[in-house]
Formats: C-alpha cells, sequence, structure tokens
C-alpha cells in the first residue's frame, strides 16, 4: 500500500501541471471529448484518485495487462542479452535502425 500511496501523491502533485495554461487545459478538454469521457473527470480527478486502493490497481492489471502480449524495450550500452535471457525470448535490434 505504500506504493499506491506514493503513486497518489505523484498523480495528485502532477495534476495542477496538466492545467496549467489555458492551452493545456484546451487540450485536455479536446481529448476528453475525443474519448466521450465527460468534463467531470477533470474536477472529480484528486477525489477518484484518493479513493484508489491495492484491490483496485490489480483489478485494472488483470484486465488490461496481459503476460503474454508484454514487450520491454531495454536501451543499453553495453551487451545485456545475458542478464535478461532468463525473461523470454529476445529480439535485438541497434538503435540506428530506429534513427532512419
Amino acid at each position: 500500500t505504500e506504493e499506491v500511496k506514493t503513486a497518489v501523491g505523484y498523480l495528485k502533485g502532477a495534476f495542477p501541471r496538466a492545467l496549467e495554461t489555458p492551452e493545456m487545459l484546451a487540450s485536455n478538454l479536446l481529448t476528453l471529448r475525443l474519448y466521450g469521457i465527460p468534463d467531470s473527470y477533470l474536477t472529480d480527478y484528486l477525489a477518484d484518485i484518493s479513493r484508489l486502493s491495492v484491490s483496485d490497481i490489480n483489478r485494472a492489471v488483470k484486465k488490461y495487462f496481459h503476460p503474454d502480449h508484454l514487450q520491454m524495450v531495454v536501451y543499453a550500452t553495453q551487451d545485456v542479452k545475458s542478464q535478461l535471457e532468463s525473461i523470454g525470448p529476445l529480439q535485438s535490434k541497434s538503435y540506428r535502425e530506429f534513427m532512419r
């Protein structure tokens, strides 16, 4: 539960910055409308975040995160394959492939 408290504290602290300027507020409102989320999401956000429990988070993780579909990206300045092989199948690419 300490992790949840820390995360909630971070989200509460970061929230005002999401609405700091008229442009940021407008951007958030446009995003809400795009996804059909009511404006009350913003007015209720702090209270809703405060009510989160470990079981709420675990329920969301089980619903949306499926271990058989997860992928991990590791950026390293040295070869770390041997340290990651126990996790599962590896695919290695140079960052230069993504810079084109």
